[in-house]
Formats: C-alpha cells, structure tokens, sequence
C-alpha cells in the first residue's frame, strides 16, 4: 500500500497448518485490503491476526509499519488452509493504526474452504476512524518491518478491541453490521476482482468543473431504516454520479494531495454499493447505492449519515462529481506513479441544470448598497432594505435602533406602507423594536407595559397606519423582571401617547419562536426544541387554539390557505437529530419534506443568534434557504431550494457564496430576490420565476 492507492499486489501467505511437512495449501481465504484514508498521514502501521473462533486462541499475526511510497493499497494477504489443520470457524480482524493508537478495526468471522482461494474484501475506511480502542504498545509488536514483506508479530493482538459496536458486531462505513461472513458468498479469486483489470478511478478529471456541493443544500428524506434518500431532479444521471466527503484534516503528504486533494481541500472518495437484501443485514460494499425501486433516487446508508452528523471534527460537506462512471471498490484510485486505464468524465455529459441551477442575474447597482445588509422586503414592487446604521432606508426620517446586524428583522403591511424593524443582540441581551407607517411616524413600545423594550423576533402585521394592528413573538426587557424566553403579544397603536403598546397573551409552555398570518388569523408556533405546539389566533378572541404539534424548535413558519381550503402550516424545525421542513394542518400529522443535510440542530440559544431564515410560499411553491457546511466563512455556500406545494422534486434556484450566509429571501409575482456579499459589497441577486415555466425565459 502506499499513501496512495495504487495497482500493485505484495502478498503474503499465513498458513494455518500444524504440520512440519504441510504439502503447499490448495485452499484458503485472500484478504483484499483497500483504504480511502491517506498513508501516513492517517494511517502508520497495519496488523493482521487470525484466530480459533471456538477457543480465543491466536493462530497468527502479522504486523508492518508504513514506510514511504513502498506500501500500496490494494494489497492482498492470504490466510491459507493447511493440509492437518480444520477449523470449524476462525475470526480475521485487521486494525489500522496511526501512531500508537488503534484507529480502525475491521473483524470477520468465517470459515476456510476446502477447495480453492476466496476473495475477502476488507474495506479500510475513514468513515470508520475511531472504530478500534487500544493502543500499539498493549498490543506488543516484536518486531517492525514494512507491511506485507517478511513481517513482525504482534505479542497481544487481542489488546485491540472495537470501540463503536457490540460483540459480534464490526464496522463497516460506519454502519455496525454482523461480522459473520458466509464463505459460499464469497467470490473464487481472482485479480480482477480486486485491481479491476487495471482500472482506476481519476479523481482529478471527476471532481474537477463538475463538482456540486450537495452539503451545502440538499433536500433529503429519511426512511424507516434510517437510511437517507436523494431524490434528484429528472435529466441526472445516476450511472455519472460519484459522492466525496470534503475532510476537516488535509493530508500532508505528497503522494496523498496528488490523489485526494484539489488545491486546500481533500476528500474522502466513497465506494458505491448495491441495495440490501430486503429483510437482511448485509455487510455494505459501499457507502451508498441506487434505489433499485427508483432509479433518480440515491440512499445514503445508515452509516454514512451518522458519520456525517457525530464525526464533524472529521468531515465537512458532501459534494458530487458529474461526469464519471461510479467508483466502487473494483475501481481504486489512480496514482500519480502507475499507468492504469483510468475512469475519466465523458466530455459530452455535463451536469444538467437541475443540478447547477438556472441562470441568476444580479440588479443594477448592486454594489451600492453598501458593506452592511441585514433584512428586506418587496413594498411597492421594490426592495426595502435594512441597513448599518441599524435602521429602515424608506426615508429621511428613518428611525435608528442599537439592535445587533444579524438578528435585526423587517416586516411590512399587505400594502407595503407600514413597517415594524426590531431585532435581538444575543451578546448584549438587548433588543427593541420601531414601527414607521402613514398617520403614525415612528413609534415604539409604550413604557407603560412595565417593560423597557421588547426585542421583537418574528411579527406579521395585519394593518397599517393609524389602525395599526401587529401580533409578534419578543423577549422583553427592563423592568422589575427580564426573563429571555419569547413570549407571544399583541401590538397595537396608541395616539393619545404617539407609541405601540405590547400585551401579551397566554399560550402553549415554552418560548414563542414564529409566527405566520394567513391574513385573517395568526398562527404561533411556541415550544422546546423537543416539540413545538402550533395554535390558531384569531384576533378579539380569548383564546389560542391548538392547530398541530411538530417535532422540535420551530424556526421559521408560512401558512398556505386558499379561499375555500384548509390551512396548511409549513415550518422549519430543528430536533435533538436534525433540521427539517415540515407540512402540517389540523387533521393530519406531520410530514417532513426533507431533512437538511449538514445542519446543525439549532437550540433556543442558536435561534436568538442566528440568522433570519426565510420560508416563503407562491402560488406553486415553498421556497427556502440552507445553510452551508463550509467551515471556512469565505467559501461558506448558501443555497435556494424550491420544493412543489403538491410535492415532487426539489430545484435550486440559487445560491450565495461568500463570507456571511444568506440572510433572506423574499418573493413577488415575478422573481425570487435574495442578498449576498461580494468583493465586501452586499448585491441583491434575482431568479426570475420563468424558471418555473422555460417557455417564458424566451
């Protein structure tokens, strides 16, 4: 093996027989091993043993250190049957370590076959670091020469034991799985089956133009095995699809750039698999497959996905390469040193647009609106913006708010001629609100509600100027008390004092964190990050009703209510496991839309801090922004999806790279407007909605 998988044998025989004269064995089991992880860097010795499943007894062992270019992957070492030895069942387990410590283990247990050699494959994966516990000194190696040449001995291999999975049990792409290997499944030899008649997979030429980010905006679903499904739109082709996992540790060195790295970032190549057998736990062949029910869908294994969301000191987004045929684990990758035919991209597949997006255009003048853009909305048929100074730019009379960039919030009328800018310093823990309209000014909270501010968090309003009508979820300050969990209040206008009085009203236990107006009535959503209760408000009433419960913190919340319908509440959550959007009304139960992947589940404390994340609905559509996984801020990459009301596929519409993420996205008849930095400007970008309709774009 080498720092680099490379298409070179180096065997080795053990021999499990008792007999000094033993004839040459005819029989026995070809361990293949294969690696994505990056030598040595990753991984610095390798060890093999092999004992009598019956008694625990160590049979043989073998241990080599990685020295320089000399080790490749794939590499086989055979574990031979002697003429006078018979076990019933013997247990193969290979440990990758890097340094003292054990890193990854694989075990299998099987049987040795009379007749002929069987190929075991035995995947060495990232996805699996931190599988083994022990370290190389308990294990007492006697000696230390190169992998698979005349190799030293491990004193006590058994003091490496498996630190992710139970007995019986070995992980395989971070999936735990039986370790008990049928040997009548197994394959006969041969070198094709390993090295793949001399075909190598380019890493290089597959993920170079034709790369897409899928961890920075995918909608996925997750199935009742635990196993995350890709629907992609139609025109992909499954069959020039391969996944990498970007790496939080680049490799150092050379040989391990060449083959897994593009500039500063380095990526895991993962292996495509075939689909389980319905009703059977099998030993994965790789990290995902194609549904074999439905060929536009890609199911991420259970593994995979828990990697994903408990190893992000390890991993950070997913992305996809356009153009190859899959990778899999015939299909090692090329290295710089050895002629193989290798698995380039077809120059004449590129990705299609449903995976790059349609065409954006950028607004006249958008560089002019400044360094600083936090929240807008589209009044008049126009943008609105809030900009630094903290303030509303409709006018000469704008009023200024000490309210922190990133939280402050924008809401207008139906009409767009009243607006409420407030917003919440999660550092300070302050926060405060101004509502400019007609007839009014500007005006803010009225001091008789006891409190000093409020810092407003989510509002609709449902009319403006001197009938000033609002209903919004705040944190309010000063006071006798200062309690930091929203609460839900009706806002309303007082001439006699020129300013907004806050009443609030009693509901569901737990902090108020959305709101949604489907012109008549609010919806509230108020909750834990657990479970949150949606309640229908009707205003002049007594009394919230309860419309839905929903897994988790709701962050953002629309209603969908069409005259003559029921309404319908669509609203993103984050649980104890993962984000959402979800689809609820008062007869049915939930049902997720997609699972987010990469995103953090967000806590009460990370709502308060975080962004403003727009859900918005048209005629056909629910529209929303995903967060990037990039931990670097400058190349951090948001994305637009858009999903049909009556369900389908997902579609970008957009995306905003750069150092802030996006912050909102709002929507007229006509277009689809969201903000983004570049060069240090802030630029509003425009999708118009004929990308719903081609036919229109001509």
């Amino acid at each position: 093996m080498s720092r680099y998988r490379a298409l070179i044998a180096l065997p080795l025989a053990i021999a499990l027989a008792t007999a000094a004269c033993a004839k040459d064995p005819a029989s026995g089991i070809i361990v293949a091993l294969q690696t994505d992880m990056a030598l040595p860097d990753d991984v610095t010795s390798v060890s093999l043993d092999v004992t009598d499943t019956a008694t625990g007894s160590v049979l043989q062992s073998i241990y080599g250190v990685i020295e320089g270019d000399n080790i490749r992957f794939p590499s086989t070492i055979t574990v031979a049957r002697g003429d006078s030895y018979n076990l019933a069942s013997v247990t193969i387990r290979v440990v990758a370590y890097k340094d003292d410590k054990a890193q990854v283990l694989r075990s299998i247990t099987t049987t040795l076959p009379e007749t002929d050699f069987a190929l075991l494959p035995v995947d060495l994966s990232y996805l699996d670091w931190g599988s083994a516990s022990g370290s190389l000194s308990e294990a007492s190696p006697t000696s230390v020469d190169p992998v698979l040449t005349p190799a030293g001995k491990l004193g006590n291999p058994l003091a490496i034991k498996g630190a992710l999975c139970p007995d019986g049990e070995t992980s395989v792409y971070g999936e735990c799985v039986p370790q008990v290997v049928d040997v009548k499944t197994l394959q006969k030899y041969s070198d094709g089956l390993v090295f793949g008649d001399n075909k190598c997979f380019d890493f290089q030429a597959c993920f170079e133009t034709r790369r897409v980010s899928l961890g920075d905006g995918v909608a996925l679903t997750l199935n009742d095995k635990e196993e995350v499904s890709i629907r992609f739109p139609q025109g992909v082709d499954l069959d020039r699809v391969n996944f990498a996992v970007r790496r939080k540790r680049p490799p150092t060195s050379a040989g391990a750039q060449k083959s897994m790295c593009k500039g500063a970032d380095c990526f895991v190549v993962l292996n495509r698999g075939s689909a389980p057998t319905e009703g059977q736990r099998d030993i994965p062949k790789g990290a995902y497959y194609i549904d074999p029910a439905d060929p536009q869908v890609i199911t991420l294994r259970p593994g995979f996905r828990d990697v994903l969301q408990q190893k992000r000191e390890l991993l950070a987004d997913v992305v996809v390469g356009y153009g190859c045929q899959p990778k899999t684990r015939e299909t090692p990758l090329c290295s710089p040193d050895v002629t193989a035919q290798a698995n380039a991209p077809d120059p004449n597949v590129v990705p299609p647009a449903a995976l790059v997006g349609p065409a954006v255009e950028e607004e006249p003048g958008g560089d002019l609106l400044g360094t600083a853009l936090n929240d807008f909305v589209i009044a008049a048929g126009k943008p609105v913006f809030v900009a630094e100074p903290d303030g509303v730019n409709i006018g000469d009379d704008t009023p200024l708010l000490n309210i922190s960039g990133s939280s402050a919030r924008l809401f207008v009328d139906s009409v767009g001629t009243t607006f409420l800018y407030g917003g919440y310093d999660a550092v300070i823990k302050q926060g405060a609100f101004a509502v400019v309209g007609p007839d009014i000014g500007s005006a803010t909270l009225f001091s008789a509600t006891g409190k000093d501010s409020l810092a407003v968090l989510d509002a609709a309003i449902l009319q403006g100027g001197a009938n000033f009508l609002a209903y919004a979820t705040g944190i309010p300050f000063g006071g006798t008390t200062s309690a930091l969990v929203p609460s839900f209040y009706e806002l309303t206008y007082d001439p006699a004092v020129k300013a907004i009085r806050a009443k609030e009203i009693a509901h569901s236990p737990g902090a108020c964190s959305a709101i949604a107006a489907d012109g008549k009535d609010i919806y509230v959503a108020c909750g834990t990050t657990f479970q949150s209760k949606v309640g229908r408000f009707t205003p002049g009433s007594a009394e919230i009703v309860p419309f839905a419960t929903v897994d988790g913190l709701v962050r953002s919340m629309v209603v969908d209510h069409p005259a003559g319908t029921l309404p319908t509440v669509y609203a993103t959550v984050g649980g104890v496991t993962h984000s959402a959007i979800v689809r609820v009304d008062a007869a049915t139960p939930a049902t997720e839309l997609g699972a987010v992947l990469n995103a953090t589940p967000f806590t009460l404390d990370g709502l308060l801090q975080g962004a403003q994340r727009s859900l918005i609905l048209d005629q056909d559509y629910l529209y929303f922004p995903i967060e990037g996984g990039s931990p670097d801020p400058l190349t951090r990459a948001d994305r637009i999806l858009a999903i049909p009301k009556a369900g389908g596929d997902w579609q970008e519409i957009g995306k905003a790279v750069g150092s802030r993420p996006l912050r909102t996205v709002r929507a007229d008849d006509n277009a689809i407007y969201w903000n983004t930095v570049r060069d240090g400007q802030l630029v509003l970008k425009i999708a118009p909605k004929c990308w719903k309709q081609p036919k229109k774009c001509l």
